[in-house]
């Protein structure tokens, strides 16, 4: 019945003030009842009560009549209502599936023009810092340092979501790269981070190239897979910030740390551009929904918190002539300093500067030394950083070590991310990897939301643009030293003058020897020499980079071995007439020199190669990690390189060098290996084998502090440290009797502390070198002075000697004192230091 109406409805509609609020009725009859029959669940029931209001007895023909139009109008504009967007979802549907398949393609550019305007302005503040003359001290960066990236408010954490239905079948091979993991609690999604983060939406951490790989290479992958996903074996919950100065590849190595992640946590994975603090997303904090979720950045520079809080820190590092050349080739050069500005910003003026500088070499020289300054106080202030925070910088990776051995390396970023060594040693990850480097190298322009890949430069436009600037650089002190320490942070000028262990700048007298030295292999003063009796240079061999002798102006002498050559010239020259003599020199030597840590084998490898320089010259090449020498061509008969010989140092006798003709070991008194391990903090690391869940960095940390307070919790450390210790000369020894070879001398560090003439003689021995020579009082002098010189100066010339840090007796007594008693304890460390570390 009609509201209004009496017992006869139609007669109620003869009364003109009832008809009044009928009509608005019907009116809004019209409005309201089609959007009801827009449900389907509803239909029934709106054609019932049309049917009710338009043949009821009560309603007058003409109210049916008028009912029925507006009906029949309503449902036509419905119908026309409902084609049109129909047709509409289907044009949307058409659309997105095009706009899909661009997307990634719009996003690249956005993402690559945002970074470009970043480092521009970010360069322009450096400019404006250096322009000012502040090289130490003070911050160069402190005015281009942007604040910290903001956090979105917390969301109320959304339930662990299943993974999605047909995840696995799209990324095929049986892998499900989101399935939750072993110990993950978490999604991506629950954690506060930029939304331009992968892992926190749609968009995955991984891109479809590696998508596609993983499918590929299922059977291949399978084993890894599951080592990976064992609980225990990735840390879950883990913080990795991925550091570095400009252009020293840092984004590769983002990128290797990005795809274990993927990998191993899976959908509990964040990554992206720009580190922010870990505890303020809730990542690896105790009792947070996020405590398992794992975040892996990249960044230049530590914001607030970050260097405190981030569980693992890794760097990179490059020949600095390769980043300060990439930044004049990104045009990040040249930029106009604030002192010799007239008045306030005049582009006319800015960009006159600019043109003069670049066609100008006394205006471009100085600008490439202080571009040179700007990259070194950005990696002192990392260090610094992180140093301040008492938190080690876990892996340091150069880019030419890398060039040379890039499964070595992706390993490398494995173990110092936390994961176990038998997923990080796996070979079908670690080439997986190895292969998205490549792919990134050979197309840098693809899926730049997720890898943050930008150019890469070739040789041709080096050679066409940067042709001054490495001769440039060698000009300043600092920049040579750095540059020939293969960008180590040790011998970072501003990094020593932070620490307080910066020297004076004094022009040594030998300067121009050891900015250039000479092709020749002895220094002017010791005259015409006979010749070596090998028949190659080390650049034959096509050894990477890094090792000494692999080019023509990078000889295996130190710049105070050369400096002492000529100043002893008279008596050094029987010496090497004698070692240069037909048959006194071995050519086409192989040797490896080993030792498990801390154990003095990097003094052994140095006497090694200094009896290699003196008495092969430029046909050496020697360095750290022992490759086959047959990829060298040393020592290989018929190949060019057959009389070249090849030094090198390493801790363990890997499968490619089980060819090495010769073997050395080092061993030592073990309370100072092991007193060394602890004072590099390399200790009290929690043991996760056998846990159901990894460990939280929060209880990582927990433990550390335990065992370090704790004796009886540290005794046992020690213990395991000196079983590990045992294990590695183990391992080595049976190595190289499996590969039908002998280890040809085992040097103890005592004897060389007590004898280090014998030593050093026995040494040249073992390697083959001739009695004559060996004995020659003058060059065991020479030798003994390296080791001690190396001793004095061990933050030296690095990237020849790969010397470390020396440890004193102080720090020794005052970190160190129980450690003796508590290996006594144990019956086979004790047999084993009483035995003067020999491996029977």
């Amino acid at each position: 019945m009609v509201a209004g109406g009496g017992r006869n409805g139609s007669a109620a509609c003869g009364f003109a003030s009832r008809c009044v609020f009928v009509a608005p009725l019907l009116v809004l009859l019209g409005v309201l009842l089609p959007a009801q029959l827009q449900s389907p669940a509803l239909a029934p029931d709106g054609a019932r009560a049309v049917a009710a209001l338009s043949g009821g007895a009560s309603m007058d023909s003409a109210i049916d009549a008028a009912v029925n139009a507006k009906l029949n109008d309503v449902l036509n504009e419905r119908v026309k209502e409902e084609v049109n967007r129909r047709v509409s979802s289907q044009l949307e549907a058409a659309i997105a599936a095009a706009e899909e398949r661009v997307a990634e393609d719009i996003s690249a550019r956005m993402q690559k023009e945002i970074a470009n305007k970043i480092d521009r302005n970010v360069d322009f503040k450096i400019g404006k810092a250096l322009g000012g003359g502040a090289l130490v001290g003070p911050s160069l960066l402190a005015e281009a340092r942007a604040p910290a990236l903001p956090v979105p408010s917390p969301a109320p954490p959304a339930p662990l979501a299943p993974p999605p239905v047909g995840a696995q079948a799209s990324n095929g091979g049986g892998f499900d790269t989101n399935a939750p993991r072993r110990g993950l609690t978490c999604s991506g999604s629950q954690v506060r981070a930029p939304k331009d983060h992968c892992g926190t939406g749609e968009k995955p951490c991984m891109d479809p190239w590696e998508r596609q790989y993983l499918a590929s290479n299922a059977a291949k992958l399978r084993r890894g897979m599951d080592l990976l996903q064992q609980p225990g074996c990735f840390p879950h919950g883990v913080s990795v910030s991925t550091m570095g100065y400009f252009r020293t590849g840092s984004t590769l190595l983002y990128n290797i740390a990005r795809l274990w992640g993927a990998l191993g946590a899976g959908p509990g994975l964040v990554s992206g551009w720009g580190c922010a603090d870990r505890s303020a997303m809730g990542i690896g904090v105790k009792g947070q929904p996020q405590e398992s979720c794992s975040f892996i950045c990249k960044d230049h520079e530590f914001k607030e918190g970050v260097a405190k809080n981030s569980a693992v820190v890794l760097m990179s590092r490059r020949d600095p002539f390769y980043s300060v050349c990439s930044r004049k080739l990104m045009d990040v050069w040249c930029q106009m300093p604030q002192s010799k500005r007239k008045g306030p910003t005049n582009w006319t003026e800015i960009n006159t500067y600019k043109r003069m500088c670049k066609t100008d070499p006394v205006v471009e020289k100085p600008e490439t030394i202080r571009q040179c300054h700007a990259l070194m106080q950005m990696q002192a202030e990392i260090y610094l950083a992180r140093e301040k925070a008492g938190r080690p910088v876990s892996h340091d990776m150069l880019m030419e070590s890398y060039n040379a051995d890039p499964h070595s390396e992706v390993k490398e970023v494995a173990r110092g991310m936390g994961i176990c060594e038998e997923a990080a040693t796996d070979p079908a990850l670690v080439e997986f990897i190895v292969e998205m480097g490549n792919e990134l190298h050979r197309h840098p322009d693809r899926s730049i939301s997720i890898t943050q890949m930008h150019d890469v430069h070739t040789d041709k436009q080096r050679k066409a643009k940067c042709s001054n600037l490495a001769a440039w650089m060698r000009e300043d002190d600092a920049c040579r030293a750095w540059m020939d320490a293969n960008a180590s942070h040790l011998a970072n000028q501003l990094y020593l003058n932070a620490k307080g262990g910066g020297q004076t700048k004094k022009k040594s007298k030998t300067r121009g020897q050891s900015a250039a030295p000479s092709p020749s292999l002895v220094p002017k003063g010791l005259g015409a020499l006979p010749k070596v009796q090998a028949t190659c240079k080390g650049p034959q061999t096509g050894a990477s980079k890094d090792y000494c002798g692999s080019k023509d102006d990078k000889l295996c002498f130190s710049g105070w071995e050369r400096e002492y050559l000529q100043e002893h010239a008279d008596e050094l020259r029987p010496g090497l007439e004698a070692i240069r003599a037909p048959g006194c020199f071995p050519t086409g030597l192989t040797l490896g020199t080993m030792g498990y840590y801390r154990t003095g084998s990097t003094l052994l490898f140095n006497v090694a190669r200094l009896w290699g320089a003196l008495g092969a010259g430029e046909s050496l090449v020697a360095g750290w990690f022992c490759r086959n020498p047959g990829e060298l061509g040393t020592g290989i008969a018929g190949s060019d390189a057959e009389t070249c010989s090849f030094i090198c140092k390493d801790h363990t006798l890997k499968e490619e060098s089980q060819d090495l003709k010769l073997v050395f070991m080092s061993r030592r008194d073990p309370y100072y290996s092991l007193c060394s391990r602890k004072l590099m903090d390399v200790w009290c690391r929690l043991n996760q084998e056998g846990r159901a869940e990894s460990a939280t960095w929060d209880e990582i940390n927990a433990f550390k502090d335990k065992c370090m307070k704790d004796p009886e919790v540290e005794s046992k450390e020690t213990v395991a440290q000196c079983h590990a210790l045992m294990q590695m000369q183990a391992q080595i020894y049976h190595d190289r009797e499996k590969a039908g070879g002998t280890i040809a001398y085992d040097m103890s560090m005592e004897s060389m502390a007590r004898s280090p003439r014998q030593e050093v003689q026995a040494i040249g021995k073992a390697m083959g070198i001739c009695d004559e020579a060996i004995h020659n009082e003058a060059l065991v002098t020479f030798i003994v002075s390296m080791g001690m010189e190396l001793k004095a100066h061990p933050d030296r010339e690095i990237h020849l000697t790969q010397m470390h840090d020396v440890h004193s007796e102080s720090q020794r007594k005052a970190k160190c004192s129980n450690l003796r008693e508590w290996m006594a304890r144990d019956e086979k460390c004790r047999e084993w230091m009483e035995a003067g570390a020999a491996h029977t």
